[in-house]
């Protein structure tokens, strides 16, 4: 065990700051209202970092995890431990992984068995209070694994791709197809210049390019309109009121009776919010009202992750009140302006993007390489100011021509500054921020137009009262309750003792559960197998006092993980034929490599490595001390004169086990004096000092021990303090252990008032293998195949923007894909390919 720290609370501690809300009286109050809302929820996110896209049976998922604070994206997140999942088709967890997120570095792996079938998974990752925000706010990416079968795998060749792009065409002949407007903010007012966002979908719901003609009534034709390769696009219009408009398809305009797509209906009156993002350092806000809205008075925020970043006063006799919105300083991503009525209320919403573009290079000594040649490898990172900046990145390097990388779905970049914010799927998110210039500008802006509208619902829960569910974790975590031992329905307030045995480290700590019998032990930090011992006395609560009582039941449980559902297959994406069939190609040279090498050896999934264990004949499950540490030790069977006693007299009678009794004011057949509670219970003796016995571990009582027989023990240890306080806190002058007999015919009895829990502590990342061939060794002789031929998960880009990455190629003739990505210190993502050649 390398650390063991430990955070004791009682759940209702955990419900902080969650009083009920009054309401606000002035704007003012309302921003300080939404602001400390923020910052009471702390909300956090996580993106996992892959080395590929996709990966073949047998393989190993090398992955980094980002915890981030949701509203900053730095590193000041509450949380610490990191959950990991490999989820199949089914939603049935396959692997899971506790991370533990100490500073910005936290890594995992899971070694994908050669039996593991085909199909798409999904990567889950989150914290315990994440989920306290909804399953958005988790983190999922579907990987797939493709499974190979030597003797059957079906060799792709051009014709087959062929086929298949001509079997594409006459599907798309026969596509039904969607053309969505949207006005902007929700709203499109009689003769107020207007513009609509458009998208047009396949039966799919993906985007799809067309051009279009718009008509008004009586088939006049008003404008042509085109999609960009995602189907989307905007037009503007002044509508006539009363007047309905619609498109048709170009390739429809020659049938009789073609679809018509109905643009938004026109509304004699009402408000609208217009907003132009074509000035990246300001933004003109407008807002228009044709009815009486203005006059009374309006209120309009801007906000980015839930923060009030500025705010307008809108009141006025005219119509239309502009304003200027400065982006200096403003993060990228989502921002959100919301529209108030004078009571605070909110009435529509239009959502921006802002995007500037950091500056990251990345150059290599070399455009091409030997095979087994160094490589040196160069990061230079800017902000979109042009300063400097620090950062942590992570980085992946893949055969190009074995690993399809335009397969990868999401990025950091789109992952952190789209996804939370941004109802429904976003196709091809990458598509918005390669080769950014003016036109990715427009297209984002179409984007919020088509998907990023939606109803105002953030400030619904403003006066939520529900406290949170899941709790904060600083470390591992144990929780559980507490109930009455004959009526399992009835809750019982106790006092917990906590030991955690590991190593040579031991720790034990209390805390007092809360009414409902409820307790949380977390902020443990350890990173192997780790057992915990509970131990549970009642607790009176009306006299804040401790009782003898240990007629207590604990239940214990860890952190389950969130349901799981099924994965809905988006049969019409798929890996590029050339790229699979390289890539099962590769596996199988891999594995005859492997073999021809290896030859000694069986190739094994797994090898467990079994020996033969040398039996202590006084060795017990739970016991804590070892049998070298014992004072002494009686062997019942060898004691003719302990026949026929119960086990309190003889160990009265015993001159060892009688001079621990002694020393702890047990020395009459009386046990000195009793105090029993209201429900008949012993609760303690001389003074409230706990007999000095435990049997198999755990403490029992004097009236226990009378009714026990020496028959039904094994032997009995006498042990020092320090030994003796492994099991007990009074232990200054020893204590007795007792051990029954094994074996079905021995009598049953009960320990009251304890459980116990092993934890497998949280996980070490393994490290990825990278051979140096600056220094010549035997085991270089073996050919080398890497698909993935360098994963690095830890790359610190410093103060001067700079990270320098050493690594060596392999033996094929290829090109290799660079992909880095990270987060800089002021808590921009950023995200960067490169590619070189192997001869």
């Amino acid at each position: 065990m390398k650390k063991l720290a430990v955070t004791i609370v009682t759940l209702s501690a955990l419900i902080w700051g969650f009083s009920s809300f009054q309401e606000v009286s002035s704007i003012e109050q309302l921003i300080e209202k939404i602001n400390n809302k923020q910052k009471r929820e702390a909300k956090e996110t996580i993106y996992i970092h892959t080395d590929k896209p996709y990966y073949m049976a047998g393989e190993t998922i090398w992955f980094k995890a980002y915890l981030r604070n949701y509203q900053s994206l730095k590193d000041n997140q509450v949380s610490k431990t990191i959950y990991v999942e490999l989820l199949d088709e089914t939603g049935e967890i396959v692997e899971k992984e506790m991370l533990y997120a100490k500073g910005q570095n936290v890594h995992g792996d899971f070694k994908l068995s050669t039996e593991m079938a085909a199909g798409e998974y999904r990567i889950r990752a989150y914290t315990n209070w994440m989920r306290n925000f909804g399953k958005e706010y988790l983190f999922e990416e579907r990987v797939n694994v493709f499974q190979i079968n030597p003797d059957e795998r079906r060799k792709v060749t051009d014709s087959d791709v062929a086929v298949d792009e001509s079997n594409n065409q006459m599907a798309m002949s026969e596509e039904q197809y969607d053309l969505q407007f949207f006005a902007e903010s929700g709203h499109l007012l009689a003769s107020i210049p207007s513009r609509i966002g458009f998208k047009l979908v396949n039966s799919t719901g993906k985007g799809q390019p067309f051009s279009a003609t718009v008509f008004a009534s009586e088939n006049k034709e008003i404008t042509k309109i085109q999609g960009n390769e995602k189907g989307m696009g905007s037009l503007f219009i002044a509508p006539f009121p009363n007047e309905k408009y619609y498109a048709v398809l170009d390739k429809d305009l020659g049938k009789i009776n073609p679809q018509k797509y109905y643009l938004p209906v026109v509304e004699s009156e009402g408000v609208s919010l217009k907003l132009s993002t074509s000035n990246a350092n300001k933004w003109m806000v407008q807002v228009i009202a044709t009815d009486d809205h203005l006059k009374e008075g309006m209120y309009l925020l801007a906000t980015q992750r839930g923060k009030v970043l500025y705010m307008w006063n809108c009141k006025g006799e005219r119509p239309s009140l502009r304003f200027a919105f400065p982006t200096d300083g403003l993060n990228n991503g989502v921002v959100k302006f919301t529209l108030l009525d004078k009571d605070h209320q909110p009435i529509l919403e239009r959502n921006a993007f802002r995007y500037l573009e950091g500056k990251v290079a990345l150059t290599s000594d070399k455009d091409k390489y030997k095979k087994r040649e160094k490589v040196a490898l160069s990061i230079q990172l800017k902000d979109d100011q042009g300063n400097k900046v620090a950062a942590d990145a992570s980085m992946s390097i893949v055969d190009d021509h074995i690993v399809d990388m335009d397969r990868k779905k999401n990025t950091i970049l789109s992952e952190l500054l789209f996804s939370k914010e941004i109802k429904g799927n976003i196709e091809d998110p990458m598509f918005y921020f390669n080769n950014f210039d003016v036109a990715k500008i427009e297209a984002l802006d179409n984007l919020m137009l088509t998907q990023g509208y939606e109803k105002v619902v953030w400030m619904d829960d403003l006066n939520d009262t529900i406290p949170p569910v899941f709790i904060p974790e600083f470390g591992a975590s144990i929780l559980g309750q507490t109930t009455s031992l004959w009526n399992k329905d009835k809750t019982r307030m106790s006092e917990i003792t906590m030991a955690a045995i590991g190593s040579k480290q031991f720790i034990a700590e209390e805390v007092v559960t809360d009414e409902n019998g409820k307790f949380a032990f977390t902020g443990m930090v350890f990173f192997d197998t780790t057992e915990f011992v509970f131990q549970a006395k009642k607790y009176n609560n009306k006299k804040k006092k401790t009782t003898e009582n240990r007629n207590v039941d604990i239940s214990l449980y860890g952190i389950d993980s969130p349901k799981g559902f099924p994965i809905i297959t988006d049969e019409n994406e798929d890996v590029k034929h050339n790229s699979l069939a390289a890539f099962e190609k590769e596996i199988l040279e891999i594995e005859k490599i492997n073999r021809a090498f290896d030859s000694k050896t069986i190739i094994l999934d797994e090898i467990e490595i079994v020996d033969e264990k040398i039996e202590d004949e006084f060795d017990r499950a739970g016991k804590l001390h070892s049998s070298g540490s014992v004072r002494s030790r009686l062997v019942m069977d060898s004691l003719n004169y302990a026949a026929g006693m119960d086990v309190w007299s003889f160990l009265q009678t015993d001159p060892k086990t009688a001079q621990v009794l002694r020393r702890n004011s047990f020395g009459s057949n009386t046990g000195g004096s009793v105090t029993v509670d209201e429900e008949g219970n012993v609760t303690s003796f001389s003074g409230e000092e706990s007999v000095p016995v435990i049997l198999d571990g755990f403490e029992v009582d004097i009236d226990f021990l009378r009714s026990m027989q020496t028959s039904e023990l094994s032997f009995i240890e006498v042990l020092d303090a320090s030994e003796g306080s492994l099991y007990m806190s009074n232990a200054i002058n020893g204590v007795i252990a007792l051990y029954s007999r094994d074996g079905s015919d021995q009598p049953n009895y009960v320990v009251y008032g304890i459980n116990s829990f092993k934890h497998p502590g949280f996980y070490v990342g393994k490290e990825f293998y990278s051979p140096k061939y600056d220094v010549p060794k035997e085991e270089h002789i073996k050919p080398d195949h890497r698909i993935t031929l360098l994963w690095e998960p830890y790359v610190t880009i410093d103060s001067t923007g700079t990270a320098n990455i050493e690594f060596y190629t392999d033996d094929k003739s290829t090109r290799y894909h660079v992909e880095v990505e990270g987060i800089d210190s002021n808590g921009e993502p950023f995200y960067s390919t490169y590619q070189f050649d192997n001869n």
